[in-house]
């Protein structure tokens, strides 16, 4: 006869946990949406009930008809006690208010407990309840996380609440959740699979659904993690950049950090604070502040790129963590110097700095736990106005002609020239030409964050914008400033970096989010360096401005100190008790795994030592001992536990076919008689308490192996 199972009560524990678990995020995700009408606290606690009274009830004899009927009558009590409430409370329109108040609250609450006992009711009745709750809660896990598609790390906000309260990349929350997920679903469905609705009598031993749910478990979580998991991290670095306003961080020459397809602008997660280190009055773009990241200068024939390092020189092409010094130019109109310290609250490729910056330092980090890089930045910042430069020369006189040539490389659709002469016509100054397109892109242009072309990669992604429907966001504004100031003659470039609002700012404090990563034009102004030059569109389809977190500033600003500058490296190498030392020393990858090996390695070898250790002793209460427990070893890696109060005796009559196993047989005999047994006789009957058990293919066998519950059971102080 097939042998019962009894249901650990880990394994009800697991699954009321997880049933609990996934109510509480139903509920507080619904609360999020539209009021509930009460307290969610309420509705989870009266429905925690219902599950766990569900459990029970399933458990008793009480049939399903019964149990209708039993509901039935208490909901017809319930009606007609409110019924006689209204009918005798004391009357007055206040006190019926009140008290139909007290009746939707207590609808509500009740409403949760019907339905979670129910679905509690079904689970433990009918196994296809078991899939189809997996499925709903996968889907809901999935509608909540929705949100974050094309990368809006911020939606929903509780990703970057995570990310920010835990210190990590909001990536790192959505794999954790994803994985988090998985693994509960994964013990869910599991532990339902053991678990034997009522009236069912299955062995775990003889029965392939649960060692193939196993097996499924396991790989799928192996999958996931080191699969799903890595592949999320690998297209996150790479494409991050291109979903924040269209810029990326792409460092490599004749690269474009710029997408055209789609822009993520109005996300709030956090990208750095910087604070001023003084007053800059003299900002001629005020209160817009641009912080330079790159430059793109060379052109591909189809949109521009980054050029070799010859070029460009102003733009440092730094990490954040690396420090930088710059060659001042000598030859610029008269500057103010202007320091800025950065803190870095997301991982980046690129320090960035305003406008042309000499030096950058790195600073001691005052919160490693917030602050990924931390550095100091001495920039020459412009003091002319616009007004002034209008009837500037342009170009560089010290420029070789292929410098001169390679900002002045034009676009060979001739288009471009003949719009930008059109426009420009009436005008002599190649300053004022630059603020005639300005203005006629600012009128004519439509910012929107999905502009919807659809364009060969291989071919001109700025010409549907301009010749087109005007639709588009900074990326094509850029490119489309640049190739017609080139077609003028104008000298130029796209600077790519941060563009922040400094009336949004605090006590010379400004949060940076990813949603102010921007592109705009540059123009080489004769004795005033490179110049941004940049539309604002009197059309705006979906905004990417949003409000600054005044609260998340204000907490960051709090965690500042003066900031101590770390000396370079090479300048600390050798010197005693100078070299930084670092905060906190992670393993390496190889040393993760290795330790993971040895641990799993270790465990393999208590495994082996439990089921074979009988072989390695001559000692006949040894060798009987040993086999006693490679036997208990195997059945509870097959899922047969004893019983709480249950005794050997009882526990070898209820899970073995034979009625007296031998190997228990000569345990009670050596614990109560002290009679010894001989080897021969210990050797086969383990051999036939095993073959007791039934016949066990080789994968049921490995399966068991990796099972590591013996091990806790053994080595636990369990019962076995």
């Amino acid at each position: 006869m097939p042998i019962s199972m009894r249901i650990p009560a880990v394994t009800l524990i697991l699954t009321l946990a997880v049933r609990s678990l996934y109510l509480i995020l139903i509920i507080a995700s619904l609360d999020h949406v539209f009021d509930l009408g009460t307290a969610p606290e309420a509705i989870i606690a009266t429905g925690v009930v219902g599950i766990v009274f569900g459990q029970w009830l399933t458990r008793k004899s009480f049939t399903t008809r019964g149990m209708i009927v039993t509901w039935g009558i208490l909901y017809l009590l319930y009606s007609g006690i409110f019924e006689l409430l209204f009918e005798f409370f004391p009357r007055g329109e206040s006190a019926t208010f009140q008290l139909y108040i007290v009746q939707q609250h207590l609808n509500i609450s009740l409403l949760s407990f019907a339905l979670c006992f129910l679905s509690s009711w079904c689970f433990f009745r009918y196994r296809s309840t078991l899939t189809i709750e997996v499925l709903l809660l996968g889907g809901l896990v999935v509608a909540l996380l929705s949100g974050h598609r094309n990368y809006r790390l911020d939606s929903p906000q509780v990703i970057n609440t995570f990310a920010w309260d835990f210190g990590v990349n909001p990536p790192t929350i959505l794999v954790g959740i994803g994985v988090l997920t998985l693994i509960t679903l994964l013990v869910y469905r599991l532990a339902g699979v053991l678990i034997p609705l009522r009236g069912e009598r299955r062995s775990v031993i003889t029965s392939r659904r649960g060692m193939i749910a196993s097996a499924f478990a396991l790989t799928l979580v192996v999958f996931t993690v080191v699969g799903i998991g890595r592949a999320i991290y690998a297209g996150y670095s790479v494409e991050r950049g291109l979903t924040t306003n269209g810029v990326g961080e792409n460092k490599e020459a004749g690269q474009s950090p710029l997408g055209f397809h789609s822009a993520l602008g109005s996300t709030n997660q956090p990208a750095a604070l910087v604070r001023l280190e003084g007053d800059y009055p003299s900002n001629p773009f005020s209160p817009m502040l641009y912080m330079r990241e790159g430059a793109l200068s060379a052109f591909n024939g189809q949109e521009m790129v980054l050029a070799e390092s010859s070029y460009d020189t102003d733009a440092p092409r730094t990490s954040p963590s690396q420090p930088y010094v710059g060659t001042e130019d000598p030859d610029l109109a008269p500057r103010v110097e202007v320091a800025q310290s950065v803190y870095m609250l997301s991982d980046q490729k690129n320090a960035f700095a305003i406008d042309y910056p000499l030096s950058i330092r790195q600073l001691k980090n005052p919160d490693p736990t917030k602050f990924r890089a931390t550095f100091r930045a001495y920039s020459i910042a412009p003091t002319y106005t616009l007004e002034e430069i209008k009837y500037d020369p342009i170009g560089d006189p010290r420029w070789s002609k292929e410098v001169e040539a390679h900002y002045l490389k034009a676009h060979e659709d001739p288009r471009y020239q003949k719009l930008a002469l059109e426009l420009t016509k009436s005008v002599a100054s190649p300053v004022e030409k630059a603020f005639a397109i300005i203005a006629y892109l600012s009128k004519n242009s439509i910012y929107t964050l999905t502009p919807n072309h659809s364009v060969d990669p291989r071919e001109d992604q700025t010409a549907p914008y301009l010749f087109g429907d005007m639709r588009g966001y900074c990326v094509h504004f850029a490119h489309a400033m640049v190739f017609m100031f080139r077609a003028l003659g104008i000298p130029s470039r796209i600077g790519t970096g941060y563009l922040t609002d400094l009336s949004q700012s605090k006590d010379g404090h400004i949060l940076l989010r990813m949603s102010d990563r921007h592109a705009w034009a540059e123009i080489y102004i004769d004795k005033r360096g490179w110049v941004p030059f940049d539309i604002q569109p009197e059309q705006v389809e979906n905004a990417a401005d949003t409000n600054i977190d005044m609260k998340l500033l204000e907490e960051l600003m709090g965690k500042l100190d003066p900031g101590e500058e770390i000396l370079p490296k090479e300048l600390t190498k050798d010197e005693a008790g100078l070299e930084e030392k670092p905060w906190v020393t992670l393993p390496d990858r190889q040393t993760v795994f290795i330790c993971i090996g040895a641990l799993l390695t270790l465990l393999a070898l208590l495994k082996l030592y439990i089921r074979f250790g009988w072989a390695l002793t001559k000692d006949r209460e040894r060798r009987l001992i040993r086999s006693y427990r490679a036997l208990q070893s195997l059945l509870i890696d097959l899922g047969s536990f004893r019983a709480e109060g249950e005794t050997r005796n009882e526990f070898a009559k209820r899970i073995i076919r034979q009625a007296n196993p031998r190997l228990h047989q000569y345990i009670e005999q050596r614990i109560y008689r002290g009679v010894e047994t001989d080897l021969p006789l210990i050797d086969s009957a383990r051999i036939a308490d095993i073959q007791a058990l039934g016949q066990l293919s080789l994968w049921r066998k490995v399966l068991a192996f990796c099972n590591p519950t013996s091990l806790y059971t053994i080595y636990g102080g369990g019962r076995w």
